[in-house]
């Protein structure tokens, strides 16, 4: 079997098609039976009210895992995918990567790729999900990077990790100080957070702000990523935490000032957009 970690680097896009991922506009992915999309749409209504159970949560993604709807769900976020995954890719670093919530793998195995020389582990809550992804990672031949089904609330690593990575995994306006201790407990010194949680409202990033405040680290990087969702564009704030950095830290007026800036700017030129449509 040809090591894919060894071959030419490969682009995001064309990785992702080896998953059924389509980010150019004009690749569709089939659409799922009628059955089964009103099986999605009601097993995603408690992920929708917020603070979903477990169970819940599990329940949608080991539906979801099926190639079919996978391919066809995932190809509707692919803009989204491809712009949180470029920006993780410019801020690993280190021998040893965390990716929390990692689905089946599809930007886990991404950095992995493009990362040969580092130890890759992606965990996710199912199981259905953990399968697809080492299966995908057999077939491109990906030998520095394993996954586990694991929740990441009862997660104890046997070593600590230089890059953490948690695109809307564990992370979002409702995790408490004490789930961001324990995620950061988990890194080495100097260590980074590498997060791009759904934070869509200044309030959720308020939110969020006064979890991360008791602790002692430092928002190092800041950043929107926009992206096309169909005939819409959507936006997510993207960031970078660690503990002990040397780099300048940015106020907590600094940070709502960059939130609010930044979402008008995404709206202003939505409005453009549409203007000009």
């Amino acid at each position: 079997m040809t090591d894919c970690n060894a071959a030419h680097p490969v682009s995001l896009s064309n990785h992702l098609m080896a998953f059924g991922i389509h980010v150019q506009s004009d690749c569709t992915s089939p659409m799922p039976e009628l059955r089964q999309l009103k099986r999605l749409e009601q097993l995603s209504r408690p992920l929708n009210k917020g603070r979903p159970k477990k169970a819940d949560v599990v329940a949608f993604y080991e539906f979801l895992a099926s190639p079919r709807l996978a391919s066809w769900g995932h190809s509707n976020k692919a803009d989204a995918i491809r712009v949180t995954g470029e920006f993780v890719l410019q801020e690993l670093e280190g021998e040893r990567i965390l990716d929390i919530g990692c689905n089946m793998g599809y930007l886990t195995s991404w950095y992995a790729r493009q990362n040969p020389a580092a130890r890759v582990l992606g965990i996710d809550l199912s199981p259905s999900c953990i399968e697809s992804a080492q299966r995908q990672a057999v077939k491109l031949g990906i030998t520095n990077l394993r996954y586990a089904v694991a929740d990441g609330a009862r997660f104890f690593p046997d070593q600590q990790f230089d890059s953490i990575v948690d695109t809307q995994g564990m992370i979002d306006s409702q995790t408490d100080t004490a789930t961001l201790a324990k995620i950061l407990s988990w890194l080495k010194p100097n260590g980074k957070l590498i997060c791009v949680p759904a934070l869509g409202t200044l309030t959720k990033f308020s939110a969020f702000l006064d979890a991360l405040a008791p602790l002692h680290v430092q928002i190092t990087t800041y950043n929107w990523l926009t992206f096309s969702a169909g005939a819409n564009k959507g936006a997510y704030p993207a960031m970078v935490i660690r503990q002990d950095a040397t780099e300048s830290k940015l106020s907590r007026e600094e940070l709502v000032a960059e939130y609010q800036l930044g979402l008008l700017d995404f709206r202003q030129q939505n409005q453009l957009e549409r203007n000009c449509a």
